[in-house]
């Protein structure tokens, strides 16, 4: 699943594959801040509404000001969408 959150830094993104790793639930497969870019992968199974609603509370939890939306994108586009963020 790819999130596209406003505001991401790289404390905020770090923190996240942080939280993620120690729960062992969600891994995060690609990051880009420039973009707001996160693309997460479920390691059990869970469908496309729990990684979304579980990935929000982490959100809430760390940053409460940002704002996520789910988009429909492949690991490639949102690695495209990351280097025309930092080509701006």
């Amino acid at each position: 699943m790819t999130l596209h959150v406003e505001g991401l830094t790289s404390a905020t993104r770090d923190a996240i594959t942080s939280d993620l790793h120690q729960a062992g639930d969600l891994r995060v497969v690609f990051a880009c801040v420039p973009a707001g870019v996160i693309v997460l992968e479920a390691r059990n199974g869970q469908n496309k509404a729990q990684i979304e609603e579980r990935t929000r509370i982490l959100l809430s939890q760390r940053a409460a000001h940002l704002r996520a939306r789910t988009m429909d994108q492949s690991l490639a586009q949102a690695e495209a969408a990351c280097e025309q963020a930092r080509n701006r």
